[in-house]
């Protein structure tokens, strides 16, 4: 099987993703963003809109490792990196072992 390019996933994203803001379109509902709380559950989606969703989901992902390459990945997978704190107790002779520094 052959790897994807970089401009067949992009194609693969725009195309899922515009059935999918289609579907919200047509429904009244919002499109996705950063709110912590959704205005509406669209958790009931058709089938066919499901499964735009769901290909544009993993052909972004796709994409974002193709574009962050073998050395990349490695370093996406360090918890400092993607945004998960990265506990280091603080240790010196004169402080409490149990201070503790965020690093991020």
């Amino acid at each position: 099987m052959t790897t994807p390019t970089i401009i067949d996933l992009a194609s693969r994203i725009a195309k899922n993703t515009a059935i999918y803001d289609e579907y919200l379109s047509s429904q009244g509902l919002p499109t996705p963003s950063h709110h912590i709380l959704p205005p509406k559950d669209t958790t009931q989606l058709p089938p066919n809109v499901q499964l735009a969703r769901e290909e544009a989901i993993e052909a972004a992902h796709d994409l974002h490792e193709l574009l962050l390459g073998p050395a990349g990945m490695l370093m996406s997978a360090a918890p400092s990196v993607r945004g998960a704190p990265f506990y280091i107790p603080y240790l010196t002779i004169n402080r409490a072992p149990e201070k503790w520094h965020f690093i991020l």
